[in-house]
Parts: structure tokens; C-alpha cells; sequence
């Protein structure tokens, strides 16, 4: 008897679980994920780097042979070791985009060292290229009612899908600001920093940024190894966010660290400050824009990119 109940659970279990794979809830859970399962061969323009990239860059309908590897969020360390998997997809003299996420691309973040931060990579990257890789934690992502019973009820009660290519979503003015002042708040905690306008706080962040200069050295080189085309891009963000970075924070915590892993060699893209791009309604959080924003935003970088290698 005891066995048959078991066998009837583990066999409920998996019926759910197939019914939940199917919710709405649950692909908008692995939509990152979902995008490295369709990557193109003979791609000739191609991104990295964390959630502006991701959301502010519209490579599959702006380009023919386009392919963002963008994930939010996304660390050099990542970046590389996603191209380095995926080169074979590249094409020689393939634009690589690299984002530069202002204000705090360069340093520490402290939720790297968590495990849980790692998992996003599993469906993007092969075990040994995954730090702290659990086969546990693995197999929690592909039985998701594992790891969170609760959504079964998702089933019955599904959620709106979302979707990044059609999201219409426009901030307005105290909308903004909110968003804007969470994100300023996330940001400082995760750095350990007081605000960002002070520019002495780069010495405690030293040896974050030289870690990071490494791995997007590492980046360029495999560039130069393949003979694609890097270019540094700074994408823009809302005005809201603009206002709460100084210059000078800017200079030390980016620009600086930049040069001094590009040089003179390769051209920096610095959209940040931009006021064709600091409206609210181009945005749908303070640092991600929605479809418009997208739109113009990737417009106007391809054009740029094509001015610099086309000479």
C-alpha cells in the first residue's frame, strides 16, 4: 500500500510539473535561458554584458545576422567565457559589442559570491565553466516544482506573459524617480559604497577593478585572437539616474578602468549622459528601455558602429 502511494505521488508530481513548464509563469522564468537555445551560426554582430545590453539592444530584428549575449545580470568574468563557448558561431571580423554598464560595471558586487547568482548560467554554459556548479541545484532548475512547490497553484492562476521585444510599458515623472531611487539603493548595497559622486571611493574599490580589468582583457584578447571587432559601449540611461552620477564618479569608476584595458586601439560609445536619451517614457525602470527606447537606442548605435569600421 505504502508503495502505490508513493509511486501515485512521484507520478502526480511529474504530471504537474509537465502542466507547469507549460504555464505563462514559468517561461518568463527561463526566457534568458530560452534565448541561448536558438543561437544562429555565421553571426556577424554580436553584444555581452548585463541588463542594459539585454534590454536597451535590439539585435534580432536590426540586423540579419545578429546575436545578443546579453543576460541580466551578466559579469566580465561571464562575458568571456560565453564567447569563448560560442565562437564557433562567430563569423571573423564579427562586431563584438561589449557593455559597459555605468555606473558600477567595474566594481565589487557582492552578490556574486552567493550560488545562487551562478545558476542563471546553467542553461547558457557547460558545468566546468560555471563557478560553485551544484548537480543539485541543476536538477532544482529542471524540476522547478522542486524547488518552489508553491507555483503548482500557477497552473490554475497563470500570470501575463513578458515579453522584451513588445514591452510598451512608459515611465512617467514620480515613476521615475521611485525607480530610479531603488535603484540607487540596490546599487549601494551591493557595492558597499556611500553615493555616487564621491570618486575617492575607486582606492577601496582597487582590487575589484583590477579583477575586472582582467577578465575584460581577457575579453579583447580573444577578440584580437579571432579577429572580430570589439567596441566599448556606455549605454544611456534614464535622466533620474543620470543626475544621482557625477562626472568625476564616472571618470574613476569607468572611463579610467576603460581606457586603460582598451587604449587608444578601441573606441569607447559613451550614450549615458545623452539627452536624446534621458527621457522618462523611453524607459519602462529607471536603468531598462522599453520597445521605443530600444528601437531608437539600436538605430542609433549600429549607425555609429558602422561609422567606425566602415572608414
Amino acid at each position: 500500500m505504502l508503495w502505490s502511494i508513493c509511486i501515485a505521488a512521484v507520478v502526480l508530481f511529474f504530471i504537474a510539473d509537465t502542466l507547469y513548464k507549460r504555464t505563462t509563469h514559468y517561461k518568463n522564468q527561463i526566457w534568458q535561458e530560452e534565448r541561448f537555445r536558438r543561437i544562429p551560426d555565421g553571426i556577424e554582430v554580436a553584444a555581452i554584458g548585463s541588463g542594459p545590453g539585454l534590454y536597451d539592444v535590439d539585435l534580432k530584428n536590426s540586423v540579419e545576422n545578429g546575436f545578443n549575449f546579453c543576460q541580466s545580470p551578466q559579469s566580465w568574468m561571464y562575458g568571456y567565457r560565453i564567447l569563448r563557448t560560442y565562437q564557433k558561431k562567430l563569423n571573423p571580423y564579427c562586431i563584438i559589442i561589449i557593455i559597459i554598464t555605468c555606473p558600477l560595471n567595474f566594481a565589487e558586487k557582492k552578490s556574486a559570491a552567493s550560488a545562487a547568482y551562478h545558476v542563471q548560467y546553467y542553461g547558457s554554459l557547460p558545468p566546468e565553466d560555471i563557478d560553485m556548479y551544484s548537480r543539485w541545484l541543476d536538477i532544482l532548475r529542471k524540476f522547478p516544482l522542486l524547488r518552489h512547490p508553491k507555483w503548482v497553484f500557477r497552473i490554475i492562476r497563470d500570470v501575463p506573459p513578458f515579453d522584451l521585444e513588445h514591452n510598451e510599458k512608459r515611465l512617467d515623472c514620480s515613476g521615475a524617480e521611485v525607480s530610479a531611487r531603488q535603484l540607487l539603493e540596490g546599487w549601494l548595497e551591493q557595492s558597499g559604497l556611500h553615493d555616487l559622486r564621491n570618486p575617492s571611493q575607486s582606492e577601496q574599490q582597487r582590487e575589484a577593478m583590477e579583477k575586472r580589468k582582467g577578465w575584460l582583457r581577457q575579453t579583447v584578447e580573444l577578440c584580437e585572437e579571432n579577429r572580430w571587432r570589439p567596441v566599448f559601449v556606455i549605454p544611456p540611461m534614464c535622466g533620474k539616474v543620470c543626475d544621482m552620477v557625477s562626472a568625476e564618479f564616472k571618470e574613476e569608476f569607468v572611463l579610467r578602468p576603460l581606457r586603460e584595458v582598451g587604449g587608444e586601439k578601441y573606441q569607447i560609445l559613451d550614450y549615458f549622459n545623452e539627452k536624446e536619451f534621458q527621457s522618462d517614457d523611453l524607459y519602462f525602470s529607471a536603468p531598462f528601455m522599453n520597445r521605443y527606447g530600444r528601437e531608437k537606442f539600436t538605430k542609433r548605435l549600429l549607425t555609429d558602429i558602422r561609422g567606425i569600421y566602415e572608414k
